[in-house]
């Protein structure tokens, strides 16, 4: 039978890109190197991120994602490493499926092309695994869903959504547009959250958005979307040309771009290639499957296991600075007992530390400074120099090394 003979399913090409993310994953290659690790270890600290975290000017109140956290802990308990992959497929598989809904009537080359196109664009982000990527990906298999679905099956995944982070309107929000009984999870997902919080809501929102402009270093998820556009603007012609056959969805592409925040990537992509709908070209199905299959291939991500042999020479609540925000979730994941900087939320680390951070990023460090001496321990990757006066190498794990921090004449270590 030859291949244009053959009627195309989604499934074809959903099946075999899962087995090969999870080939990918048991081999180290799709291992997320931040805030998924922590969401998986908080039930150590009975979801309280003040515990972990040091050397800090804000303590969160409350824990900012309570479903999400409650589902990575339970997981975890049951299937240790293993439970990383599922918020990534999770997350990846409502994209897919919601796109390849948009797309039902679609010519089936083209749908083949868009599903490949956003994998290709979006992988890096679903391998992070974060919150905000499953409630992204929930949102648009609800839009996508939404004529088929009943309409208490359509208010209950909102609902859900709006346990899983407590930025959830911005969620829910555009599901509004589409069906107004949204508007039920919406004040339900308020009201929950300000009984959670006890009534410190909107003051720990505020708190969140203000710290953006208290760091001393660029944070990936707030990048710019630019260099996205400039890079993809060719994909978002169909929907500029098409864009007044469904207002609804470009209104939310819009809002999502004018953020202006790289974060927004896995969800702005699905909804721009959904107006390939609109697109009559014919492509024959062999020049699909190829371009397809050099899309998925062309992904090459590097191998990079989670640190393993670093944590072990560390003693049970040791205070413990890390020159890499992945390198602190890391040793986190792996030993949750112990006391870290800098805050996951980076603008929250004590400004004096975060001076210090930056002066190892340059690749050095003043062992005449007293903040130095707050810590214990630090891990880092960029120091040009092999030996310093304050510190003592323990060990090394490809290109991480672990420092023990010892005192410098005449000066006195800080630790509370």
């Amino acid at each position: 039978m030859r291949l244009k003979e053959i009627k195309f399913s989604p499934w074809y090409f959903y099946l075999p890109l899962a087995a090969l993310w999870l080939l990918k994953f048991q081999s180290g290659y799709f291992l997320p190197k931040d805030d998924l690790l922590r969401h998986a270890v908080a039930y150590n600290w009975g979801y309280d991120y003040g515990i972990p975290y040091i050397e800090s000017v804000f303590k969160p109140f409350y824990d900012y994602y309570p479903g999400f956290d409650l589902m990575m802990g339970w997981l975890h308990r049951h299937l240790g490493d293993y439970s990383l992959v599922i918020p990534q497929l999770l997350a990846l598989s409502l994209a897919f499926w919601g796109l390849a809904k948009m797309l039902q009537e679609t010519d089936p080359s083209l749908k083949l092309i868009a599903l490949a196109l956003m994998v290709r664009l979006t992988y890096g982000r679903f391998v992070l695994g974060r919150p905000s990527a499953l409630c992204s990906s929930l949102m648009i298999f609800l839009m996508a869903y939404n004529g088929r679905l009943p309409g208490m099956v359509k208010i209950a995944g909102s609902l859900l959504l709006s346990c899983l982070y407590q930025f959830f309107f911005i969620y829910v929000g555009p599901l509004v547009l589409y069906d107004r009984k949204h508007l039920i999870s919406l004040f339900s997902g308020l009201a929950f959250w300000l009984l959670y919080s006890q009534g410190y809501y909107f003051s720990e929102i505020y708190s969140v958005i203000t710290s953006l402009g208290n760091q001393n270093m660029g944070v990936a998820e707030n990048k710019t979307i630019q260099t996205f556009y400039m890079f993809a603007w060719v994909f978002t012609l169909p929907m500029i040309k098409n864009c007044a056959k469904d207002l609804k969805t470009f209104a939310i592409v819009l809002f999502y771009s004018l953020a202006n925040q790289v974060r927004y990537v896995e969800t702005i992509v699905p909804l721009v290639l959904a107006f390939f709908r609109y697109v009559n070209i014919k492509v024959p199905m062999s020049v699909a499957a190829g371009i397809a299959c050099y899309l998925i291939i062309s992904i090459t991500p590097v191998k990079s296991p989670l640190m393993t042999e670093i944590p072990k020479h560390l003693p049970s609540g040791a205070r413990v600075l890390s020159g890499g925000m992945g390198d602190m979730y890391q040793v986190l994941y792996r030993r949750p007992d112990l006391r870290v900087a800098p805050n996951y939320a980076y603008g929250w680390t004590d400004q004096e530390v975060q001076k210090l951070l930056k002066e190892i990023e340059a690749g050095t460090i003043d062992c005449g400074s007293n903040t130095i001496y707050r810590f214990e321990y630090l891990i880092e990757s960029s120091l040009r120099v092999s030996h310093k006066a304050c510190l003592e190498l323990v060990a090394v794990e490809r290109e991480k090394r672990l420092w023990k921090i010892v005192s410098f004449p005449n000066m006195t270590r800080q630790i509370p």
